[in-house]
């Protein structure tokens, strides 16, 4: 299965039987300079554990499962290099004024044209009327906030 061979891959570095013996020849023609230059050996087994560490330092996974049910905790008991020889990285629902204020950095600056403008369904356009009407926004402000406020809310309801 693909996690066994994830497992595989973070525990020792390699996937047992992954490939034909007529597959290594051009592997090894191909690492042959490199590991010439390295100080390795010209022998197969030599060759093949030259390969497999720089596979275990230049290979990088990333897997994004979700923590909810059984199904995360099964398969790291069944998997145990998923989470012994790996970085987890634990990702928690942000509050919607985070949500906002990232959306406002990236979008600031861009313009949009007058039809493209989203309105949220909490009355965008009448708060792009009112920052109009005082001057205390510019519309383009008012659409950016419009636009950011509901991609937090659908990126939050989603989550949900």
């Amino acid at each position: 299965s693909f996690l066994e061979d994830i497992n595989n891959i973070l525990s020792s570095g390699e996937v047992p039987n992954l490939y034909e013996k007529e597959e290594l020849g051009p592997i090894y023609d191909s690492l042959r300079p490199v590991a010439k230059r390295a100080g390795v050996g010209e022998a197969a087994d030599e060759l093949w554990a030259f390969f497999v560490e720089r596979v275990r330092a230049n290979l990088h996974v990333v897997l994004a499962m979700s923590p909810v049910g059984d199904g995360f905790r099964d398969r790291t008991r069944k998997y145990p290099a998923l989470v012994s020889a790996a970085t987890i990285d634990w990702f928690h629902a942000w509050p919607i004024e985070a949500l906002t204020e990232v959306a406002l950095k990236f979008l600031d600056g861009v313009v949009f044209p007058k039809s493209e403008a989203p309105a949220d369904a909490a009355g965008g356009a009448a708060q792009e009327a009112s920052a109009k009407g005082s001057g205390s926004k510019s519309s383009g402000g008012a659409a950016r906030a419009s636009a950011a406020g509901a991609a937090a809310a659908s990126a939050v309801s989603s989550k949900q």
